[in-house]
Parts: C-alpha cells; structure tokens; sequence
C-alpha cells in the first residue's frame, strides 16, 4: 500500500494513540510478567516504546539504548508510562509534520534509513511491542492491526531487500504480494503475522520453514 507521507504521519499517530489507551489498562500487578523480547518484562517492553517516543520528541533518536530507556523507568506504573507516552507523542507529531517531501527522502537518524522508513520503522515497533505485550498476558493479536501489519511487512521487505534476499517474493496469506527488491520466483507464503516474528527474532524462523537469515536483526 503506497501511502502519501501525511497519512503514514496521520497513521502513525492514531497507532500510538491506541497504544497508548491499551498500556492505560494494564494492570500493575502485570507490569512484572516476562515477555518474549529477551529479559524485559512487560514494564521494561513499555518504558522502551516510551523511550523511543520521547526520543523523537527530544531529538535525541539514536543517542540512548532500549536498556536505558527501561532503566530510567524502573517502576512505572502503566498510567505514568501512559502520561509519558501521550506527552511525548504530542510533541513528536508537531515535529514530523513539519517535514516536507524532500526531507522524507532523505537519510534519518536510525542508521541506513531514509525518514521514510524510519517513521514506518516507529510504526512496526509500536504494533509490534504491543504484541509482545498481548503475547506475555495471554492475548491474541490485535484485530485491528492490518494496515499496520501491512507497513510493517513491507518495512521487513525492505530491510530484507540489503540482506541478498532480492530473488524473492512474499505472498503471505491475505495480503497483496511484496516484491523484494526486483522480486523473483523464491516466493514465502504462510501467516503474516508468524512471518513477522519470524523475520524479527520473536520465532524462531525454522518453526515456520524459514531459514534463520529471514531475521533482518541477524547480522
């Protein structure tokens, strides 16, 4: 899906508002379960995504670590995370619509993306760690994620395109296919969701028939 640079803004926007009222309704007594994303608990997957809000509102992308991000907020509640979340995404948006055509184009702050991708990349954090957050207290996936799971697949297309995967096609169930880079007859199929774990290390990629180099953080 080609959208223009204002509706992945708009988009972006709306993912953190829903964001935002699910982390509202965590319970505290939940903030302490274990999630898939290596020793962080939910708390700690929350502090991050709020870490990384804030960091766009400040202008300091790629000068703190996801580690410092859950350090600095050892024992939030989900209401304080929540406040942070809402404060520093009013300011993040005020910023990102001043962006015009030309600087979309251009290189970002998140390493070897362009400010294209590293706002689709913010989007795919959000609704990704929200499902990290889904998975550690037993719920399914948000119904509603198929615009943002379309993104985020293609975000993954496009990392995957710098990792030799250029023959390949994903036509993933439900979804228009995605061509990696010139596309090519290697085609993955399957469940988009479980794709997109698999090519973010949440799975492991063989349990879905993938090899192991699908993981665009597998260097």
């Amino acid at each position: 899906m080609g959208l223009t640079r204002a509706d992945t803004i708009e988009q972006l926007e709306g993912e953190w508002t829903t964001l935002e009222a699910f982390v509202r309704g965590i319970s505290d007594a939940d903030m302490d379960r274990p999630t898939r994303c290596e020793e962080w608990t939910v708390r700690g997957v929350t502090a991050h995504i709020v870490g990384g809000v804030l960091d766009v509102a400040g202008g300091t992308v790629g000068t703190t670590t996801g580690h410092q991000h859950v350090e600095d907020r050892p024992t939030h509640s989900p209401s304080q995370l929540a406040d942070e979340l809402h404060d520093g995404a009013q300011i993040a948006m005020k910023l990102l619509r001043t962006i015009d055509d030309r600087i979309w184009a251009q290189p970002s702050p998140f390493p070897g993306l362009t400010v294209r991708q590293g706002v689709e990349a913010l989007w795919l954090e959000s609704f990704l760690h929200e499902d990290d957050i889904r998975d550690a207290l037993g719920m399914t996936t948000r119904s509603s994620g198929g615009l943002a799971l379309e993104i985020s697949i293609r975000h993954v297309a496009e990392e995957m395109a710098k990792q030799a995967w250029n023959q390949t096609t994903l036509a993933l169930d439900g979804m228009p296919k995605v061509r990696i880079g010139p596309g090519g007859d290697s085609v993955i199929g399957g469940d988009p969701m479980r794709f997109l774990l698999a090519a973010t290390g949440r799975i492991e990629a063989e349990d879905v028939g993938l090899d192991p180099k699908v993981n665009i953080y597998r260097r």
